[in-house]
């Protein structure tokens, strides 16, 4: 049988296309905007297959290239398929045109991820902001709310009101303005208090706290941003604790309240799989450290750990961590005393020597752990009781870490000698060193953790290059004489990217 090299070309393009269409991410407001013509095309088959659109562009002052940018996205929505996407994201962070909002939730009815998104305010009138149909909200699984004004309040209340009860993810995010504060009065505050409950969750829930709907949402995953939660109890009234498998609370005001209502109210029924903490201790909230604590004994089948405090005074309780082993896959610990400006992270904390060995001889199904290097200087030796006690855990006959695969440092070793401030290539050269220890810790029945890959040093976000992440991969050296034996291969930041999947590595926090 012969096959020519045109039916070829065809049969591979038709088996490619629906895989290459199937997710688009594209820059708007760029030189490339006219290529978009071609996208657009009616001859493209790839249109049919675009299940996800990501539109990403920079946020601009130019009235012109706002207008133009809003141009392009109103041809793409324009020119899709109808009721073809199921996510749609839009990036900039500023608000739609009107009329590219209505476009948006008229002709994609069937999407799986449903975004309230914001529109400008003046032409918006309260009583006519843009509404999905309430079949299209019925088949969403995830709600998103993106509430930036006062006035989307009421949207946001239709989105939850008509939408699906069994939702996977319940996403509420606030970023109000100074101006809607300045509103706001001091017995009907904007956001809750200790006292009160503010208009956002009494809006946003009034048919679940005044009406005939008294039946919880049964949302997988809770997702909350710079959302106070000082009024946990109305919280859970209206979010069944029983059902969470997933709790995320960043920078919310109250989150300790919050965890320990959620104790209170679901001791022997949590199916808490996964807990995201970011918190500032010095904020009105209580102990969220010592609430996390609590969780991790009151919990069982915990499989992700994910803490980052500030102003904290120490780290949670290895011991905690420990009772979590039977079922913990990723553990993410990072806590610091002070709060930095933009990002900078101060007087970071550490686990001691002792305390790693504690981890690292009961975390048995652990695959991703992210903690902070043992506070000590990397000139010392191996010798050295404090890095010699640390690398001991982790090669040592009592490391049970045999699933790990990924292993980052968020910070770095010292390296001051007692001379002189170590060169940035010696430096490198002591971690790399450090790394390949780790690669070819062995035992009598093959090497201690034999599934590690990826070790990095550093990796919380920051503008300074020296505290930038340098990677170790594991790799292979051959020597001219003498066995092939594992290696630490340093690799950039740029080449790790081009050659590995974000999407496969949800646990790297690597600096840009």
């Amino acid at each position: 049988m012969t096959y020519y090299p045109s039916l070829l070309a065809r049969k591979f393009n038709e088996i490619a296309t629906p895989k290459l269409y199937k997710e688009l991410v594209l820059d708007i407001g760029t030189e490339d905007d006219s290529a978009i013509t071609q996208l657009l095309s009616p001859q493209n088959p790839g249109l049919n297959h675009v299940r996800k659109l990501v539109l990403k562009s920079k946020t601009r002052d130019d009235e012109f290239q706002n207008s133009q940018i809003q141009f392009v996205v109103g041809s793409l929505l324009q020119g899709l398929p109808r009721d073809c996407l199921e996510y749609f994201r839009w990036r900039p962070w500023k608000a739609l045109s009107f009329k590219n909002v209505e476009l948006l939730y008229k002709n994609q009815r069937k999407m799986l991820e449903m975004e309230l998104l914001p529109v400008p305010k003046p032409e918006a009138p309260q009583d006519s902001l843009p509404h999905p149909s309430i079949d299209a909200l019925q088949h969403a699984r995830e709600l998103n709310l993106f509430i930036g004004t006062v006035h989307a309040l009421e949207q946001a209340n239709y989105f939850v009101k008509h939408g699906s009860e069994t939702l996977d993810i319940l996403m509420v995010q606030c970023f109000f303005t100074e101006k809607d504060f300045e509103s706001e009065r001091p017995e009907d505050p904007l956001q809750d208090t200790p006292e009160h409950s503010g208009q956002t969750l009494r809006t946003i829930f009034r048919h679940k706290l005044a009406g005939n709907d008294k039946e919880p949402i049964k949302a997988r995953t809770l997702h909350l941003q710079e959302v106070p939660v000082h009024q946990a109890p109305t919280w859970f009234r209206v979010v069944d604790s029983t059902f969470l498998t997933k709790l995320i609370l960043l920078k919310c005001d109250g989150a300790a309240k919050a965890l320990g209502e959620l104790c209170r109210l679901g001791t022997g029924n949590l199916r808490l799989k996964h807990l995201d903490i970011t918190h500032c201790e010095n904020t009105e909230g209580g102990d969220v450290r010592g609430t996390v604590e609590t969780i991790l004994n009151v919990v069982s089948g915990l499989e992700t750990l994910e803490v980052e405090l500030c102003c904290c005074s120490s780290l949670i309780q290895p011991s905690s961590v420990c009772r979590q082993s039977s079922s913990l896959k990723r553990l993410e610990l990072f806590c610091t005393k002070e709060h930095g400006k933009e990002g900078r992270y101060d007087g970071c904390l550490h686990y001691k020597p002792s305390d790693m060995g504690m981890l690292a001889s009961h975390m048995e199904r652990v695959e991703e752990m992210l903690l902070p290097y043992v506070e000590c200087d990397i000139s010392y030796s191996l010798e050295d009781d404090k890095l010699g006690e640390m690398f001991d855990a982790f090669t040592g006959p009592q490391c049970v870490l045999k699933n790990l695969r990924t292993l980052q440092w968020f910070t770095f070793p010292g390296r001051e000698d007692t001379d002189k401030k170590l060169s940035s290539r010696l430096f490198d050269h002591l971690l790399a060193a450090h790394a390949e220890k780790l690669f070819n810790a062995s035992g009598d029945e093959g090497r201690r953790m034999p599934k590690l890959w990826f070790i990095a040093w550093g990796g919380r976000r920051s503008d300074e290059p020296e505290k930038h992440a340098t990677i170790f991969l594991k790799g292979t050296r051959a020597p001219m004489l003498g066995m092939p034996h594992l290696a630490a291969v340093p690799v950039t930041l740029d080449w790790f990217d081009k050659h590995y999947e974000p999407s496969n590595l949800t646990t790297m926090d690597l600096a840009r």
